[in-house]
């Protein structure tokens, strides 16, 4: 028996890898909510780090929605891959975790790194740094608890359409507002990108991309030098929670 519960939920699990791996061939993908894009305008990207406070936990944290924040990078003008740096609440368990990503539109190929458990009030520097010599970016999840996980991958690209553009996003709209995190917002700070032709980007220099705001009123805003995701429960919820 408990064989057979193993294999119905690898099975579970691999077919709601592959919903999500089909929702991502759309870029910007359909599960993102909201984000700050950094332009690059075609220079590689040598590096780009922020860092963040994990927050308290969901109102619900039973609640069938895993929503998650990134830093991403993607090729200029052509979105059709990307790496990312993300923590995330879910992804099969009551916590939050952080953990490295590579995504590819042509051919479906989806790599999820080692993730590590981090804690509400944990601080986490999220990094992804370019290294010249292994033509590989090096991800990097550094937690106040003083876990260190890096990773290297491959960057897979032509010389003519490098990894240049830098994306801040929030992902997986939920079903309630009771699966957001209690604290809001949640935010990114100490933003540091440089690119190969000696530009630096950090704080406000970017552009909100679309919201999708229904039903938590979720924003993407930029404020000093911090970029920001707001949300907000509606009425009713807020209600019906109270009344539990």
């Amino acid at each position: 028996e408990i064989r057979h519960r193993r294999a119905m939920m690898a099975v579970w699990v691999g077919v709601i890898a592959l919903l999500q791996l089909a929702s991502a061939s759309v870029f910007p993908s359909d599960q993102w909510i909201s984000w700050y894009h950094y332009s690059g305008n075609g220079s590689r990207l040598l590096q780009a780090q922020v860092s963040l406070t994990v927050p308290l936990l969901p109102s619900s944290p039973l609640a069938p929605d895993s929503p998650g924040w990134w830093i991403g990078i993607l090729p200029a003008g052509n979105w059709d891959r990307y790496m990312r740096t993300v923590l995330a609440w879910g992804n099969f368990r009551s916590q939050y975790s952080c953990f490295g990503e590579y995504y590819e539109d042509g051919n479906h190929s989806y790599w999820q790194g080692e993730a590590t458990h981090v804690l509400p009030g944990d601080a986490v520097n999220l990094s992804l740094t370019y290294n010249a010599s292994r033509n590989q970016y090096d991800l990097s999840i550094a937690t106040s608890s003083q876990v260190t996980i890096q990773q290297s991958l491959n960057a897979l690209e032509t010389s003519s359409n490098p990894f240049s553009d830098v994306v801040i996003g929030m992902e997986n709209q939920p079903s309630t507002c009771l699966s957001l995190p209690q604290s809001t917002p949640l935010t990114f700070n100490n933003i540091a990108i440089e690119w190969q032709n000696s530009t630096v980007a950090n704080g406000c220099s970017g552009q909100v991309g679309p919201s999708t705001t229904a039903p938590c009123n979720i924003q993407a805003a930029c404020n000093g030098s911090a970029v920001e995701f707001q949300w907000t429960p509606t009425s009713s919820e807020q209600h019906n929670h109270l009344e539990l």
